[in-house]
């Protein structure tokens, strides 16, 4: 059995007018807690197909899903996840006339998990050799196909045109896309770094083999279970709001740092997979995301000039920055965080 990753659409019934904000919280829930309730499903041959987690994120005109699916094979995993996510949808009688508009396996993600655990490879590390003609027509195939994959992503992207990327008109949905590829990519991520502390009962200061690496390393020992619940919280939130008509700014320094994550992760799968040069493409999108861009000062080595410890923490505290305020509304927002962020 292998566990394979899935995104799956769920759509209004055709002509359906779209999803106010309180529709869409209350469909959301729904799915979320019947599939709370879904054990799995079987093949022909009576094997069993497990879901193994799973995340909801609601839109006006539907929800986009992130399955992890336990399986015997691909073909199983999509089938078995599609055959899940019909029930639910009989099962939940105001959703009865919704569609399941897609269930696929996300193809190749393993490897470009790899590839963004060590995103910094010197050309040291790699033995050099002479590139051959079949070598530069096969990646650039590569470059191709992942490039197709994400532009079928872009029309998920609501909250920002595609204006905001600064390339043509192929590019810049093939940017937007990748945007969207990566919410689910950090969301699993996340998953799978709180299991693993979980069960090792650390940090991620005990670890290097996390997607937390992303964020300020400073602050390492304090990324324990309770921290990353917050900020899946945090990247369900601004994964959510991408999708939306209107874009609402992250509104605390968590949910900044998830969007930044979400941005990063994207950059560097437009580079890495589909050889687009992105040193400029995101440049607008982040001036127009963020509420303010103060929290790029917790990566930097002396933030304001600090000698010590001390200085650094008042420092830290003076601009809203100190790690316990990360999750409480930013003083200039108008919105409000999560529940979940301050209750806990």
């Amino acid at each position: 059995m292998t566990e394979y990753v899935l995104n799956a659409e769920l759509a209004l019934p055709e002509g359906h007018p779209d999803l106010n904000a309180l529709e869409n919280a209350g469909a959301t829930a729904l799915v979320d807690q019947t599939l709370d309730r879904v054990g799995g499903a079987e093949t022909e041959d009576g094997e069993s197909i497990d879901l193994v987690r799973h995340w909801v994120g609601g839109h006006p005109q539907g929800a986009l899903l992130l399955l992890v699916i336990d399986a015997p094979t691909l073909d199983d995993a999509e089938g078995g996840a599609e055959a899940i996510l019909d029930g639910v949808l009989e099962e939940i009688e105001p959703l009865e006339d919704w569609r399941v508009t897609k269930c696929e396996v996300s193809l190749g993600e393993e490897e470009f998990k790899q590839k963004l655990a060590n995103p910094r490879t010197t050309p040291g590390q790699i033995e050099p050799r002479s590139p051959s003609p079949s070598d530069d027509r096969d990646m650039a195939a590569e470059h191709s196909e992942w490039a197709e994959r994400l532009r079928g992503e872009a029309k998920q992207l609501r909250a920002f045109s595609l204006a905001t990327f600064e390339a043509d008109r192929e590019t810049a949905e093939t940017a937007a896309g990748a945007l969207i590829w990566c919410t689910s990519l950090i969301l699993e991520d996340l998953f799978q770094a709180h299991e693993e502390l979980s069960q090792s009962g650390g940090t991620a200061a005990d670890t290097d083999d996390t997607v937390l690496w992303q964020l300020p390393e400073r602050f390492r020992e304090h990324y324990g279970v309770l921290f990353v619940r917050h900020m899946i919280t945090a990247a369900v939130t601004v994964s959510n709001r991408l999708v939306e008509d209107v874009w609402q700014m992250p509104c605390c320094v968590g949910e900044a740092l998830a969007l930044h994550m979400i941005i990063d992760t994207a950059a560097a799968i437009l580079q890495d997979n589909a050889g687009i040069e992105v040193e400029e493409i995101y440049e607008e999108f982040r001036e127009r995301a963020f509420l303010n861009q103060d929290f790029y000062w917790l990566y930097a080595d002396d933030p304001g000039g600090a000698e010590d410890e001390a200085s650094l923490r008042s420092w830290l505290s003076t601009h809203g920055l100190d790690f316990e305020k990360w999750f409480e509304p930013l003083p200039e927002s108008t919105a409000c965080v999560h529940p979940f962020l301050l209750d806990h």
